[in-house]
Formats: C-alpha cells, structure tokens, sequence
C-alpha cells in the first residue's frame, strides 16, 4: 500500500501493510469478491507498544486510498492483524481490552501465520461437485460399460469426448478430473468375458483412444 500511494498525488500518510483479495468460491468458479486489510507485526516483541490510534489511522488512510476502485473491489469488513505465534494471544488480549460498546475495533481480528492462511481459505480447494450435464454423461458412459455393449461404449465415448474437450478449453480442470476419473472406473467394469476377436480388438483398440485422450486434456493443462 505505500507503494501505491507514492504513485498518487498528495501528502502521503501511513497505510496498512498490504491489501489481498478474498472471495467465495464453489466449483472453482468467483463470486462477491472483495478487499481485506492487513497489517504485518511479525517483528513485535512487546505488545504494548501497539497504539490504537495508529493502527485506526491507518485502517482509515488505507480504505479512503482504495476508494480509487470504487465498488469494483469493496472494501471487506476486517482488519487483520497477523502476529507472530509466540504472540498471538497476548495481541487478542490487547486487542480484546481495546473493545468496547463505541470503540469501532469490533472488525479487528488477531492472527498468526498459519490461522490467517486458514481464516482467508488459502491453499483450500473446493470438493469438486459436477454439474447436470457432467454427471450425465459420466453416468451414462458408465451406463453403457456394465451393458458390456462395445458399439453403445462408442457412442457414448463420442459424446464424453467432445464433453472433455470443451471442459479442457475451458480450463475447467476439477470437470476433466472429474470426467476422467469415471471414465476410467467404467472401462474397468466392461466385461470381455463374450467378446467376439474383433469385438476384442475394437475394445481394445478404443480403451487406447480414452486413455490418450484423457492423457492428453490433463496434461496439456498441468
């Protein structure tokens, strides 16, 4: 943040550490984000040489900086301030004497490294659910595989292809996964046990082009 406040014009005051972007996700896909303040105090030994009026001032400087952004980007509703482990609970207990009915620290929140990583979901993924389409087809492939039936197990291919295709371009990932995973489990349950030579040969011949296929969507996007 003072970085970007050397790039404007005027009288530069203090700011907060820095700025990171937050928001909810599912399926991987973004929605409500928003900006939450931080302030780094990694290097405090003594607690009490935190000042209230100091970190409100930069809570204040630092919000009417991102003002900027309009509503783009709106301010969330925290300021967190991240401590060394060792000293996480005397700062919750500073921060806790600091509260009161009109202080407006409410919002404020103690952290060490790890459970601020926890707190903004950092490194967590989203448990993959697949939409309609998805599932139909993987049910359906998977469908055609227990009939043991070599020319439906073909076309129902064809359609998770072109599904696997489009997901890839996408770069919708988890869906590749997804798809990938319940093609593979549904080729395990094709029976061969009254295949015909050729049947054999065309069964073989195309768990060779799924598996290249497949191959080929993840790793390209790896």
């Amino acid at each position: 943040m003072d970085a970007y406040e050397r790039s404007r014009p005027g009288c530069n005051q203090k700011t907060c550490d820095a700025v990171t972007g937050v928001c909810y996700r599912h399926n991987n896909h973004m929605f409500q984000p928003k900006l939450i303040l931080v302030e780094l105090r990694m290097n405090y030994e003594n607690i009490r040489n935190l000042s209230k009026t100091e970190l409100t001032g930069k809570e204040r400087h630092t919000c009417d900086l991102l003002s900027d952004f309009g509503e783009e980007y709106p301010t969330g509703s925290y300021l967190c301030l991240v401590f060394k482990p060792a000293r996480e609970q005397e700062a919750l207990n500073w921060v806790s004497r600091q509260k009161n009915g009109s202080s407006g620290i409410d919002h404020w929140k103690v952290f060490s490294p790890d459970s601020f990583c926890n707190f903004i979901g950092y490194g967590i993924k989203d448990p993959y659910e697949p939409d309609l389409q998805t599932s139909d087809i993987a049910d359906r492939i998977n469908a055609a595989a227990m009939s043991a039936d070599i020319l439906k197990l073909e076309s129902e291919w064809e359609q998770a292809r072109m599904h696997l295709t489009k997901c890839s371009q996408r770069y919708e990932l988890a869906a590749c996964r997804y798809l990938a995973e319940k093609i593979r489990n549904s080729l395990g349950c094709f029976s061969t046990d009254n295949l015909k030579d050729d049947e054999m040969l065309e069964f073989e011949i195309l768990q060779e082009d799924i598996t290249t296929a497949i191959r080929r969507h993840l790793s390209d996007k790896m």
